[in-house]
């Protein structure tokens, strides 16, 4: 009876084993699928101002599209004298967002392949927490705050190993303000930058921000925030719609803005989670926001670009055209550098602009 008793217990086990790892392996299938066909881009050109008066680009940007995931990143240097570093400190930003996702996605895979027994798996992911639908607002909150904090405490290391390997020189320090000098905070300023960002993976898009820049989706359907989001912030396009889901900052007026540099800068991330793959993200710098003193015609330039991109035969003519129109756009415009990264899904986009496609080749 007793050997009974532990063969049954024994076999019972394997079976919830067994039970465990399966549904493991179909939420790794769905975590890590493949996404649809999506397309990215990235540009950045310095402004004409900044080639006038001698200065480099302080804005960067860049796009990535895997297999299971794409992102879209831009980040914009401060301009005044005393943020003398911020091309760095744009740099970091963009590196440091990239950094941070590809880490919280390792960690998921690896966590998933662990037995239960492991301590990996009794600590949460950015990633599989924001995909369990039973998870509460408040703590999907904090573990998009997490994730904001390290990408705030990987970005001031970067800071603070390039000061180590390349200190201020005297010049440098001199275009601090002299009520600054010589405390830490300042110094970190001296690579102070925005950072716009957009996460797509699995079936959630993650939009995060700190400091001015604009980020614009397309879809087919306003989300259920319509009610929250600024009239002047949505537009329609025919079948497509745009709007912009992150909340407004309210610290961010005309050339004021909150900044990686800040010394309260984990509580400045504004972010929003989509739960539905959008039909496309923009993000970018104040640069461009700025040619254009109506949101319907930003939105419209937007979808303009994305037209363009779908409609193209080859990518790299509607990529040429921009890289050769943003310069004139900062010429004629704000005469700030630009940055703009996008990734969109091209056969969605094209299913919902049919209709404008064939009534602009039949006027």
């Amino acid at each position: 009876m007793v050997k009974r008793s532990k063969f049954r217990k024994s076999e019972n086990y394997k079976a919830k084993r067994k039970k465990r790892m399966d549904a493991k392996n179909k939420k790794l299938k769905r975590l890590f699928r493949p996404i649809p066909q999506f397309k990215s881009h990235h540009f950045c050109v310095r402004g004409y101002l900044h080639i006038k008066n001698g200065l480099p680009c302080q804005d960067t940007s860049d796009a990535i599209l895997k297999e299971n995931y794409c992102l879209a990143v831009i980040a914009d240097g401060h301009g005044s004298p005393q943020y003398f570093r911020s091309d760095r400190g744009s740099r970091f930003a963009v590196d440091t967002f990239k950094q941070c996702v590809e880490e919280a996605l390792k960690a998921a895979e690896y966590r998933h392949h662990k037995d239960d027994s492991s301590k990996e798996n009794t600590s949460i992911n950015l990633v599989d927490a924001l995909t369990k639908p039973r998870l509460s607002k408040k703590r999907r909150d904090q573990i998009i705050q997490q994730f904001c904090q390290s990408i705030l405490v990987n970005w001031r290391d970067a800071v603070q190993n390039d000061m180590q390997t390349e200190p201020f020189s005297e010049e440098e320090i001199q275009k601090i303000p002299e009520k600054y000098r010589n405390t830490k905070q300042e110094y970190i300023s001296a690579y102070g930058s925005t950072l716009v960002a957009a996460l797509l993976v699995a079936d959630f898009c993650l939009l995060i921000q700190i400091g001015d820049g604009v980020c614009v989706v397309f879809d087919d359907d306003f989300p259920d925030m319509t009610s929250s989001l600024n009239p002047s912030h949505k537009s329609t396009h025919g079948k497509l719609v745009s709007f912009e889901p992150i909340p407004l900052d309210e610290k961010c007026f005309l050339n004021t803005t909150t900044s990686l540099c800040d010394a309260k800068a984990n509580n400045e991330f504004h972010c929003c989670m989509l739960k539905k793959l959008p039909v496309a993200v923009l993000v970018s710098s104040d640069g461009i926001e700025d040619c254009f003193h109506d949101r319907q015609d930003l939105h419209k330039f937007f979808h303009r670009i994305l037209f363009d991109f779908c409609d193209s035969h080859e990518e790299g003519e509607a990529e040429m055209a921009l890289n050769e129109f943003l310069p004139r756009l900062s010429e004629k415009g704000s005469g700030d550098d630009m940055s703009l990264s996008m990734f969109y899904d091209i056969e969605r986009f094209k299913a919902l602009t049919s209709d404008a496609k064939d009534k602009a080749v039949s006027d």
